[in-house]
């Protein structure tokens, strides 16, 4: 029994669950962002919002974002361990920024 070139690369499976990590991770954050921008344009009602605060708004939807752009590019020029990293670090993100917020209180 032969095999073709096809059966040879390596399997794909590890991104299904990667993908699905990151488009939680985009649905939260994104949520996030839509909530802090209704309360901060509430804040600010005749004013734009000063740039830091959006900044803090719009950060964590950006900074997901980035990850998993680098996730897929790494994975798509075969470099699956960079893959793997960055979404370990997204990962360590999200936990740390838990943490952080559970011990300010927040």
């Amino acid at each position: 029994m032969t095999q073709s070139a096809d059966n040879n690369s390596d399997s794909n499976w590890p991104l299904v669950p990667i993908v699905i990590w990151y488009c939680l991770l985009l649905l939260g954050s994104g949520s996030l962002f839509l909530l802090g921008l209704a309360f901060g344009s509430e804040a600010y009602r005749n004013s734009p919002i000063p740039l830091v605060e959006l900044a803090f708004i719009a950060g964590p939807l950006v900074v997901s974002g980035g990850f998993f752009a680098a996730t897929l590019y790494f994975w798509n020029t075969a470099k699956r361990q960079f893959a793997y990293g960055i979404t370990a670090a997204s990962v360590v993100v999200v936990l740390g920024s838990f943490a952080v917020a559970g011990g300010l209180g927040i």
